[in-house]
């Protein structure tokens, strides 16, 4: 299997840590909202495509600022 480079590593991160928990987290709040309705998957679509949206910048600029604390408070 043919490697990324390293240098996309901070790109890769976020979008798979966004990517995951966008899907797990627009799940639950669409079953929260509406069980599982007839137009379950159609809500969950449009919540995670926007929950996505925003979850990826937020991911890309908040990782390393949290490694850094999380850095500064463990030995």
């Amino acid at each position: 299997m043919r490697k990324i480079d390293r240098k996309y590593y901070p790109f890769l991160f976020a979008g798979l840590m966004s990517f995951a928990m966008s899907v797990i987290m627009s799940a639950i709040i669409t079953w929260t909202l509406c069980g599982f309705c007839e137009d379950f998957l159609f809500k969950w679509g449009n919540s995670f495509i926007t929950g996505f949206a925003a979850a990826f910048p937020v991911a890309f600029f908040i990782s390393p600022v949290v490694g850094k604390i999380v850095d500064a408070i463990t030995k």
